[in-house]
């Protein structure tokens, strides 16, 4: 809600254009139906040239301002019926006695407090009167119905001083109560807990005897089947393991060069296969036979390096003949590198730049809501210069925020920017969030209790006014603008006392659950045994599926790894379908497409067993093209 009083003076601004248009004067009070209708900006000795702001125009009400569309928004008073009349009445709210109709003094009119979207009025601000003594000479009258407003005195109905009586002497009188009950429940509750505590002691240690004998008998039998799992795996680990080792000599050095360096070396150690026999033995003088020997068995690679062959000798002239001829390419593609990475520095400068200020907007977001930061901003002085991101200069420093700068500042995506520079803390934010957060849980106590000082959002709004009665709706409010933990200073309600209260009344309702829930305590830790016993099945399934599980990823690991060094490398045999569609002919390339076809089919198995491991002979007939090109052709006139 909106203390009355904020509102006058303030610069109304249009926000297609940024300018400050006029400035409040008054308020436009309907009594009759309680409800403030809209704002006088301009009057004079005749109501015709009046002008009013509707409260159904306003787009937001901020702390610096008003801000509505456009200055047509501002309308004359004689275009509104109501206006027009109410403006005939000259009723004055200020220092208008409220009393009640039984002849109870409730204080002068000093302010009212209302709904800033729909103008109802929720209460008046008084001085003087019933309760003035108690409240530093002011107190809240809320606004139970509409008041019959006579030239000297306004009257209410006697219900609203009633409440007022009624609430400040409930919440003493419950709060007195509850000690009492507090203590009474607070023996009950020890001696049941006492009787439940010993019960359930006993039964659970039945239970825990019986289920640690199903479980060492489900640890023994998982125990087994990972010890076989693991066994099978290690097998699966050591082929794999094979396969990479073959792959890499086979990517240095291909196996007829292999076999063409074995031949006429004597073997320095025994060639031994992958199930232990020994295929060569040691001081053997290699021959063509001896290699095809080496070939059948899959150990070629392992007689290239018992007859002195060395991948890491043989690798190391390539990189040295390839080398020569790298430098010269190097030379030619550096300068062609230092162009791409100045265009890429100064790209990567841009982005950088980009995506600090996007994680910079994102944060401050978080923290304060993008309305809340236009809110804050608008009427300001920026304490620095504000850019867009493209370098353009959005708001020189010591200039004012007007509504026309925030729709730019959005628009050009720095609106955190300029919250920041007008004072907008998110540190802050952050801060009154949390102790926000911590007292949610608590801010339901402060129901019934008054407030002794006015508490505001930072745009003005005001939560509850000093003396007021808290209650359902002031609650909402609250919570709605993050505004409990000062409410409950308002009300002196710490957040210890909060807890203690919100404490005793959870034991009051945990002594009925007690009552209630010791009778069955019994029959549900019977049931225990039998629950505990599922238990210990579902434990062994669990161990299964681990395992299972485990068994399945080196599967895969192995089978990737195939799949790897197969692609790219012709097939030595058909590869078909179940409907006996080609997959892969004699000699066609392994591709990503006939890996998947394969899966599909269920023959990954065959096509991944029928991989041609070879280095192919190619002539320069063979590299040729099987025909001219286009390009090559001379084109007829």
């Amino acid at each position: 809600m909106r203390q009355g009083s904020d509102i006058l003076g303030k610069s109304i601004f249009a926000y297609d254009t940024g300018r400050t248009l006029e400035s409040v004067r008054d308020l436009i009070f309907d009594h009759e139906t309680s409800q403030v209708l809209g704002f006088l900006v301009a009057e004079a000795g005749w109501f015709k040239s009046a002008r009013i702001l509707p409260l159904s125009s306003v787009k937001a009400i901020g702390p610096s301002g008003i801000i509505t569309a456009d200055k047509s928004t501002l309308v004359p008073a004689r275009t509104l019926a109501r206006v027009k009349a109410l403006l005939k009445e000259n009723n004055v709210l200020r220092g208008t006695k409220i009393m009640t109709t039984d002849g109870r003094n409730l204080g002068t009119m000093v302010d009212v407090f209302f709904d800033e979207t729909t103008g109802l009025v929720e209460g008046y601000e008084v001085s003087g009167g019933l309760f003035a003594d108690a409240y530093s000479g002011r107190s809240f009258v809320p606004a139970l119905q509409t008041l019959t407003i006579g030239e000297d005195v306004a009257f209410v109905v006697p219900e609203t001083a009633d409440l007022m009586e009624e609430q400040v002497g409930g919440v003493l009188g419950a709060l007195q109560s509850a000690g009492d009950r507090l203590q009474e429940a607070g023996q009950y509750t020890g001696t049941k807990l006492q009787e439940a505590t010993t019960y359930t002691g006993t039964k659970l240690q039945e239970a825990g005897q019986y289920t640690s004998e199903k479980l060492q008998v489900a640890a023994a039998a998982a125990q087994k089947d990972w010890e076989t799992m693991t066994l099978a795996a290690s097998q699966q680990y050591d082929s794999a393991r094979r396969n990479a080792e073959v792959s890499i000599t086979n990517a240095v050095i291909s196996p007829e060069d292999q076999g063409a360096y074995a031949l006429g070396k004597a073997t320095q150690s025994a060639v031994v296969s992958d199930q232990g026999v020994v295929v060569i033995p040691p001081g053997v003088v290699v021959t063509a036979l001896e290699v095809q020997q080496a070939v059948n068995n899959a150990v070629l690679d392992r007689l290239y390096r018992a007859t002195g062959g060395d991948i890491g000798q043989e690798a190391s002239d390539r990189i040295q003949t390839a080398t020569q001829a790298a430098k010269e390419q190097f030379q030619l593609a550096s300068q062609q590198a230092q162009l791409q990475l100045q265009a890429a520095t100064e790209q990567a400068s841009r982005d950088l730049k980009g995506l600090q200020q996007d994680t910079l907007a994102t944060v401050t977001n978080a923290a304060v809501d993008p309305e809340k930061q236009r809110t804050h901003a608008v009427g300001k002085t920026v304490a620095r210069d504000i850019y867009t991101l493209q370098g353009n200069l959005l708001i020189a420093k010591g200039a004012v925020v007007t509504p026309g700068v925030l729709t730019l500042a959005d628009a050009a995506g720095v609106l955190d920017e300029l919250y920041r520079a007008t004072g907008g803390n998110i540190g802050a934010e952050f801060t009154q969030q949390a102790s926000g957060w911590l007292a949610k849980p608590a801010v339901e106590q402060t129901l019934g209790r008054r407030a002794t000082s006015t508490v505001r959002t930072p745009s003005g709004l005001v939560i509850v006014a000093g003396g007021q009665i808290v209650t359902e709706l002031v609650l909402d409010r609250a919570q709605a603008h993050h505004q409990e933990q000062a409410l409950m200073v308002a009300t002196g309600l710490s957040l210890d006392e909060a807890y203690r209260q919100g404490a005793s009344q959870g034991l009051l309702k945990t002594n009925e659950r007690l009552r209630t829930t010791s009778a069955i305590a019994g029959r549900q830790l019977q049931t225990g045994a039998s629950q505990l016993q599922s238990e210990a099945a579902t434990l062994w399934v669990v161990c299964q599926r681990q395992a299972l599980k485990a068994r399945l990823q080196v599967q895969q690991f192995i089978e990737n790894r195939r799949i790897q060094g197969a692609l790219g490398r012709p097939v030595t045999r058909v590869i078909l379908d179940g409907h006996d569609q080609v997959i892969l002919n004699v000699g066609d390339l392994i591709t990503h497409r006939a890996i998947d076809l394969a899966r599909e089919a269920g023959c990954l198995e065959i096509l991944l067993g029928s991989v041609y491991n070879h280095t192919p002979e190619l002539t320069r007939s063979d590299l040729r093209a099987p025909g001219p090109g286009e390009a090559a052709l001379v084109r007829q006139g």
